[in-house]
């Protein structure tokens, strides 16, 4: 059983680790979630006008854009490296995609591709120590073995076995010594010498 300091560490770690992937996970569902809405809105439009070219840049944009998200998301799910790399890729390809259909790189292109590049590092940081702490005892339980180690120390603290063996024994002993009778001395009494000589006077 690993001692109370390194479960405490490992327990941290593992808390960093889901702090990190939450943290990658909220903004890329934020901007995947706007650019599927702005690009169906954009696509209306050029439907209506007759932009085909237009649209379909749209589209792919969409497309490689959520695929970025989903990718850097899935990164930290699946604790995969290559997959965290390919998602600033996937934003890459987008950018020149608008570039090359729509003529100029949409905000949300430029989001996806800014969010997916600096969440590389922290999710690649992340993965490592995750699977480090997949080798150590009592992955990933981590928090409950340091609460139940704590609540062990706790009650031996307060329930010291030799303190209390060393208790017994100063009881023992005492019910020991109480149980000692002394004999009881008695008494004689002896004549009162004084009385007998006024009365012989």
């Amino acid at each position: 059983m690993a001692d109370i300091s390194s479960m405490h560490r490992n327990s941290a770690a593992l808390a960093r680790c889901e702090k990190i992937y939450k943290y990658v996970f909220l903004p890329n569902v934020g901007i995947a979630a706007d650019l599927v809405f702005a690009s169906l809105y954009s696509m209306l439009g050029d439907l209506v006008s007759g932009e085909w070219v237009v649209m379909l840049g749209y589209f792919v944009s969409m497309i490689l854009c959520t695929g970025a998200c989903a990718l850097t998301v899935m990164g930290g799910y699946t604790k995969k490296d290559i997959v965290v790399w390919a998602a600033p890729g996937a934003a890459g390809l987008s950018v020149l995609s608008d570039r090359a259909i729509i003529g100029y790189t949409t905000l949300n292109t430029c989001l996806a591709l800014f969010v997916a590049i600096i969440s590389v590092a922290p999710t690649l940081l992340a993965n490592a120590k995750y699977r480090w702490l997949e080798t150590q005892e009592g992955f990933p339980h981590f928090s409950e073995l340091l609460q139940e180690q704590q609540d062990k120390a706790k009650e031996f603290n307060e329930h010291d076995p030799y303190e209390e063996a060393a208790r017994q024994r100063k009881f023992t002993q005492s019910d020991a010594m109480s149980d000692v009778v002394l004999p009881a001395e008695k008494l004689e009494e002896k004549p009162d010498q004084h009385s007998d000589l006024m009365d012989s006077i």
